[in-house]
């Protein structure tokens, strides 16, 4: 392959939309669902993530497996500390009641028309592996690293 064609297939990479390598069937929970919920649901659908939702369907959150981790973590000071004492959350302390306490509300999102460049970009700069594609507020969609390696893999490497 030549230096010209390579470039157009690069451009042609990174002009991809989300829509176009965007999973549509991604894992909810709704904010108020009980912690033993959320656990169940990451269990049970093997994932490790799940998109945490208002009652309008709107995005507020992220919970990953990575927040499950953190809220298993023993308290600074020791396992022997009070509990009144206690000032991070645990889910061993069972302090940790719904999803909207666990979840990570701060989210950045694409729209459906996002070019992979800017997917990528905010991706990488935020180190996130998961991004939900917003169409009104709502999901319809997320972008995954996966299918980016994947459309990698078919374009270049196939």
């Amino acid at each position: 392959m030549d230096k010209e064609e390579f470039l157009k297939k690069v451009k042609k990479f990174y002009m991809t939309p989300a829509k176009d390598i965007m999973n549509k069937n991604f894992p909810t929970i709704k904010f108020n669902e009980s912690i033993s919920n959320v656990i169940n649901e990451i269990s049970k659908q093997a994932v490790d993530h799940l998109w945490v939702v208002d009652d309008n369907n709107k995005v507020v959150g992220i919970i990953t497996e990575k927040d499950l981790l953190d809220a298993m973590k023993k308290p600074l000071f020791g396992e022997d500390l009070a509990w009144d004492a206690l000032e991070k959350k645990s889910l061993l302390y069972r302090d940790i009641e719904t999803a909207d306490c666990l979840m990570t509300p701060r989210l950045f999102t694409c729209e459906s028309d996002t070019d992979l460049k800017r997917i990528v970009k905010v991706m990488v700069d935020n180190r996130i592996r998961h991004l939900p594609v917003i169409e009104d507020g709502s999901p319809i969609g997320e972008i995954t690293i996966d299918p980016i390696i994947k459309l990698v893999n078919k374009n270049f490497f196939k």
